[in-house]
């Protein structure tokens, strides 16, 4: 019952390293398509 109890805690832990690591991914490609998409239609601006 311990044992699945700490395997949670870890999960849980590695989940949330999982979520931030995703978050700041996307954040850098939603970047890099604004980017992307200025260079190709300046008019956009």
């Amino acid at each position: 019952m311990s044992y699945r109890l700490d395997l949670s805690k870890v999960s849980r832990r590695k989940l949330a390293a999982f979520c931030e690591y995703n978050y700041l991914l996307s954040q850098a490609i939603m970047e890099m398509n604004n980017a992307f998409i200025l260079r190709c239609k300046p008019s956009l601006r």
